[in-house]
């Protein structure tokens, strides 16, 4: 029972025996308004499943409800389903469908428009919707208390049509300042200051967030991800372990295994955890996808280009399914970028591009979801560094670059203009674009592309210093590696034998042996070059 008392509110609720109607036990709780009827109802129903002989561990373990303010009871039962669909149950897809439910029955719910535009971000689909999303949350603010009000402002700066990163951590870090136990404030605080490479505040503040609720997996997948790039590896196990133990039918543990194998080189396990995810889970949506795009990245390293391919169109078909007008566009770009990456044929890849183009135009894709970035970089290394620079203009003028976060967004229009710069030979500039290319947590990820404009400047030291500092360091990313990982090492080969320095042109020749050791046989030629190389300079190693 809930009675309006004085302003506030008293709750009440008892346990009545089902066969006797004897009264086992009376519970009452008070709340001072009504934001405060959610945190009542939660201890309600720990101190009722405590009398009922659950016991007190894995009564404690139980996550509060959400602090969210809506009118009507079924929503909120919406809502509370959607957090266990993806919390417990790894079920992002079914968490959505639960979130648009809640909207429907409610259409002022301003935290689950705001958590399924999370949803959708997270997700990586229909970006425009997930920026109408965060708009309508953000309309809705003068409602909500005022964490509420602070967690939707928060992500309005972070993912709203025009995002502004300094305002989103200003509302982020008044929000736990209010309350410095207000999970989603500290979680998504850490979030932030680790996009800006702040991994100092960003780690306390994850497992700030981790013992405030042990049973969400936000932080455990920040701590884990953080300590992979620092090479932490017996810490990121351990988080793992934790996160296993809190959230037995999830399958994100999993997953993080899978990835801390693909750190540490283990590409077998990372194909037996792949294959065990697969078949656990056949049915969920988002984690095939998940599942795919991971094993072309795994493919693309090793040279599997075919392999690759055949992943890719899976994920291009799913994201189209799910509402990414772009992804038809992007699975027609695919072979074009194999073609003048992996392949060096520039005059097909051109081909391949226009014909993309032909049948998926920009200009029927929204404005937010246009892939300019990865276009231009295609044009630009196909030799047309004039539709680059087209595209370029475009990306600014058509709103596409405001939706995007600002170091983001900085960071592609520097790669876009590296890219053109060594089209054209203007290594100087390519070299000042590309050092200023990088953002987000990944450090070293813009290595390469600097690396290539000193290598193409004559700059050898230079080259080879930042290629060693990418390949050597555990602040790498799968997405990256597709590209750059086989071929930095060959090149480090190559650059370092032309130094005299044999021991580690042999390292760096047999590391890439290692990768394409299974590559498909168009490009094995490079994998033998690559073996009679170490030969000369390892008598000790044949090639097999």
């Amino acid at each position: 029972d809930v009675v309006a008392l004085g302003g506030g509110y008293v709750l009440s609720v008892r346990l009545v025996s089902a066969q006797s109607g004897e009264e086992l036990g009376a519970f009452r709780e008070t709340a001072k308004d009504a934001s405060e009827i959610i945190p009542a109802i939660s201890r309600l129903s720990k101190a009722l499943r405590s009398k009922v002989g659950e016991s007190l561990r894995r009564v404690q373990a139980t996550r509060s409800l959400d602090k969210v303010s809506t009118s009507s009871l079924a929503a909120l039962q919406k809502y509370s389903a959607s957090i266990k669909a993806v919390d417990e149950d790894n079920d992002i897809v079914k968490s959505q469908q639960l979130l648009e439910e809640a909207i429907a029955i409610d259409s002022t719910f301003a935290m689950a428009y705001r958590r399924l535009s999370v949803t959708l971000s997270n997700r990586n689909v229909a970006r425009d919707r997930m920026i109408q999303l965060a708009q309508k949350a953000y309309d809705l603010r003068d409602k909500l208390s005022d964490a509420e009000r602070f967690n939707t402002v928060a992500w309005y700066w972070s993912r709203g049509p025009s995002p502004d990163d300094a305002k989103a951590i200003a509302a982020y870090e008044s929000l736990v300042e209010l309350d410095s136990n207000d999970f989603a404030g500290a979680n998504n605080l850490a979030v932030s200051y680790n996009a800006h490479r702040e991994f100092a505040k960003a780690e306390p503040l994850w497992r700030h967030a981790n013992r405030v609720d042990p049973t969400l997996a936000p932080p455990y997948n920040g701590l884990v991800a953080l300590f992979i790039r620092q090479g932490r590896i017996a810490e990121a196990d351990s988080v793992i372990g934790s996160m296993a133990r809190n959230l037995p039918r999830s399958s994100q543990p999993a997953i993080l295994r899978r990835n801390l194998a693909y750190a540490t080189g283990d590409f077998e396990r990372q194909l037996t955890i792949s294959d065990s995810l697969k078949k656990a889970q056949p049915n969920n949506i988002a984690l095939l996808t998940n599942i795919a795009g991971n094993l072309g990245q795994l493919a693309r390293v090793r040279g599997q280009l075919s392999e690759a391919l055949r992943h890719s169109a899976e994920v291009r078909d799913r994201n189209a399914a799910a509402g990414n007008p772009q992804a038809r566009l992007n699975a027609g770009l695919d072979v074009p970028e194999f073609d003048a990456w992996f392949r060096g044929d520039k005059s097909k890849s051109l081909r391949g591009i226009d014909a993309a183009l032909a049948a998926n135009p920009l200009d029927e894709i929204p404005a937010v979801q246009r892939p300019y970035t990865r276009v231009a970089v295609m044009y630009a290394r196909a030799g047309r560094s004039d539709i680059a620079k087209s595209l370029l203009q475009q990306r600014e003028s058509s709103g596409n670059a405001a939706s995007i976060e600002p170091e983001q967004r900085e960071g592609e229009r520097h790669q876009i203009l590296a890219e053109i710069a060594i089209a054209e030979k203007r290594y100087d500039d390519a070299i000042r674009e590309a050092r200023a290319s990088g953002w987000g947590a990944c450090v070293t990820c813009s290595n390469p592309l600097a690396a290539q404009a000193y290598d193409l400047a004559g700059n050898a030291d230079s080259a080879i210093a930042l290629l060693a500092r990418y390949t050597d360091s555990p602040d790498r990313v799968s997405n990256v590696d597709q590209t750059w990982l086989a071929p930095s090492h060959k090149r480090l080969g190559e650059l370092y034998e032309a130094k005299g320095d044999t021991a580690k042109a042999a390292d760096h020749y047999r590391k890439f042996i290692t990768l394409w050791e299974k590559a498909d046989p168009e490009l094995q030629p490079q994998v033998t070059a690559a073996r009679q190389k170490l030969a000369k300079l390892a008598p000790v190693e044949r090639p097999r």
